[in-house]
Order: C-alpha cells, then sequence, then structure tokens
C-alpha cells in the first residue's frame, strides 16, 4: 500500500512528464515551421533574377552591389540569424536539463521529515 507522499510523489512525477512532452511537441512544430520558413526563403533568393546593367565592375560601390544584388546579403543574413537562433536554442536548453537534474538530485537527497514531507 502506498502511502500519501508516495502518492503525489507519482503525481507530480507524471506532471513533469506531460509538461516535458508538451514542451517537446512545440519545439518540434516551431522546428518544422522554421524548416519551412528556410527552405522557403532560399528558394525565393535562389529564383532570383541577377540582371546586370553594363556598369564596368570597377564602379561598382556598396551601394550599387547591396541594390543589384541585395539577395545574396539577405540570404547571409538569414543564414546567420538562423544559426544563432540555433545555437541559443541549445545553450538554453541544455542549461535548463542541467539545472532540472541538479534540482531533482538535490531533491532526492535532502532528508524528509517524520511524515515524509520536506521541511
Amino acid at each position: 500500500m502506498r502511502t500519501a507522499q508516495e502518492r503525489v510523489d507519482v503525481l507530480h512525477g507524471l506532471a513533469r512528464k506531460l509538461r516535458h512532452r508538451r514542451r517537446q511537441a512545440a519545439l518540434a512544430r516551431l522546428g518544422a515551421v522554421c524548416g519551412i520558413l528556410l527552405i522557403c526563403l532560399t528558394g525565393e533568393i535562389l529564383k532570383l533574377d541577377h540582371v546586370h546593367t553594363g556598369v564596368s565592375p570597377g564602379m561598382y560601390t556598396g551601394a550599387t552591389m547591396l541594390f543589384e544584388s541585395a539577395g545574396g546579403y539577405v540570404l547571409v543574413a538569414v543564414i546567420a540569424f538562423a544559426v544563432g537562433a540555433v545555437i541559443t536554442s541549445v545553450l538554453v536548453r541544455r542549461r535548463q536539463q542541467t539545472a532540472a537534474i541538479e534540482k531533482e538530485n538535490s531533491q532526492k537527497t535532502e532528508p524528509k521529515g517524520e511524515r515524509g514531507d520536506n521541511l
């Protein structure tokens, strides 16, 4: 027969698993949306028709290059942002997992009172 504290612990564990599954599902959906967006943006950039005017290469300035081939700059900016967002999300998730594991380990090692509840 289980005590009331054991039942509460089981319920807390189930709630924790449910929250974890919901977070994972939300992250999977966001990842799919980001992937589709990246594919669409890449496709649009590749479809751009690079029309060159009759200006000689020596006369290009930064503003002219940006005007004529903005697609390349935009693509680099989008890719840099996506890589930064992925790295940030991975690091944040790793930090949260580490904190959750440390918290769980510290709760297991804390002594319990006479009635089984934490004091």
